[in-house]
């Protein structure tokens, strides 16, 4: 991948970067503020390691991990968040160019990247989804290799790869992998909610029975 470096007008961090920092913080403020108010988030009874509740459920920012788990402990406990992980960390090291810095998702063939990346990511974990609980795979011996989090992060590696290959970029690779594995995140936290007793998947408008 070949990363043009061209001269760039360097611009002092105050008061360019760090105004903008602070905007961005109050918005953030206000908007979670606003949902607290909204979205009431009681505490639940003292857990009770003898009875637990069914289903028994983490936070949502960790109901894709449970989520990726439940399809299999080592590519869903292990290899996801380390390769996502391994990817935030090297992705300062690698992309050093200094072209669109400050711009949302870079320039031309970096948003081309992300917004195929998003589409492709989307059509797949709907089909990955689809045949994992429709019984697309049979064979419990095979269920750690083709499920939807394996799925996700070969999607993500040819993304990678091709969106580096066609754009010439180091930042488009990085973008378009990372926005697959943004889409499947907030997949396996759509799932995770839609999980009832004995983590069976239900439908927003069924009912769960009623477990004791």
């Amino acid at each position: 991948m070949r990363d043009k470096a061209p001269d760039v007008a360097l611009l002092p961090s105050w008061p360019h970067l760090l105004l903008r920092e602070g905007v961005l913080a109050l918005l953030v403020v206000i908007i979670m503020s606003a949902v607290a108010l909204w979205l009431d988030a009681p505490l639940g009874a003292p857990p009770d390691v003898h009875n637990p509740a069914n289903p028994e459920k983490a936070p949502w920012f960790f109901l894709w991990l449970q989520e990726t788990v439940s399809y299999s402990v080592v590519v869903g406990g292990v290899i996801f968040p380390a390769l996502l992980g391994v990817l935030l960390m090297l992705w300062p090291w690698l992309d050093r160019r200094d072209e669109n810095l400050g711009r949302l998702f870079g320039g031309r063939a970096e948003r081309m990247s992300v917004g195929f990346a998003v589409i492709a990511g989307i059509g797949a974990f709907v089909l990955f989804e689809v045949l994992y609980l429709g019984g697309g795979v049979p064979d419990p011996a095979i269920v750690d290799l083709l499920n939807p989090a394996t799925g996700m992060l070969a999607l993500a590696l040819v993304a990678f790869v091709l969106a580096g290959w066609l754009g010439r970029s180091t930042r488009a690779a990085f973008l378009a992998a990372f926005a697959v594995l943004i889409v499947a995140l907030v997949g396996f936290i759509v799932m995770g909610l839609w999980r009832g007793p004995d983590w069976v998947f239900y439908w927003p408008w069924q009912d769960w029975p009623v477990v004791s």
